[in-house]
C-alpha cells in the first residue's frame, strides 16, 4: 500500500516540476532574447554612428575630405572596443553586487545553537 501512495505522490510532483520547468523556460528564453538584442545593438552602433555622422555632414554641406573621414573612422575605431565592453561591465558589476549581498547576509547571520542539532555521544 505504501508503494502505491508513493507512486501517487510521484505524479503530483512530476506535474509540479513540469510546471516550474515551463516557467523557467520562459524566463531563460526572455533573458536570451534580451541578450541578443543588446549584442545586436552594441555591434551595430558603429555603423549607425558612421552613417549618421556622414549623413549630417552631407546635409549640412560640410566637405568630406579624405583626412576628415580618415580621422573620424580611426577615432571611432579607437572607442569601438570600450563601447562593446559596456554590457559586460554592467553584468559583472551586478553579479558582484549580488555576491557581496549574499556574503554579507551569511556573515551577519546569527550563530547556530548546538541544542538544535543534539549532541553526538
Amino acid at each position: 500500500m505504501k508503494v502505491l501512495k508513493l507512486y501517487a505522490w510521484g505524479t503530483h510532483f512530476k506535474k509540479a516540476i513540469e510546471k516550474l520547468a515551463k516557467e523557467e523556460h520562459k524566463w531563460i528564453s526572455s533573458m536570451l532574447l534580451r541578450g541578443s538584442y543588446s549584442t545586436h545593438l552594441v555591434w551595430s552602433t558603429p555603423v549607425f554612428v558612421s552613417t549618421a555622422t556622414f549623413g549630417a555632414c552631407y546635409f549640412l554641406k560640410i566637405p568630406l575630405h579624405a583626412n576628415n573621414v580618415f580621422t573620424f573612422i580611426s577615432t571611432l575605431r579607437l572607442v569601438h572596443g570600450p563601447i562593446r565592453s559596456i554590457p559586460d561591465v554592467f553584468a559583472v558589476v551586478i553579479q558582484a553586487k549580488v555576491a557581496f549581498t549574499h556574503i554579507v547576509k551569511f556573515l551577519e547571520a546569527p550563530e547556530l545553537k548546538l541544542q538544535m542539532f543534539g549532541t553526538a555521544t
